[in-house]
């Protein structure tokens, strides 16, 4: 039970991008060059998972924490 609330939001959260970029590429798939399918698909799946996964799912608090706490860190003393 405990390793599912641990991935349950970041899993569905790539389950909504991977949807979203199975559904550019199958429309546009045969209409763009290859090189701009993937920068279209991988900005899209990227957005959406982080879109889903820190404002959908309310998760914003604790990766801006993180952030402050690993850049806190980082620091030297003095």
């Amino acid at each position: 039970m405990g390793l599912w609330k641990a991935i349950e939001r970041p899993l569905l959260s790539g389950l909504w991008a991977s949807a979203i970029g199975l559904i550019v590429k199958i429309a546009f798939g045969g209409m763009l060059a290859p090189i701009l399918l993937l920068l279209v698909g991988l900005g899209l799946v990227l957005g959406v998972y982080t879109w889903v996964l820190l404002i959908a799912m309310g998760e914003k608090d604790l990766y801006v924490d993180l952030l402050k706490q690993l850049s806190r860190g980082a620091r030297p003393d003095g």
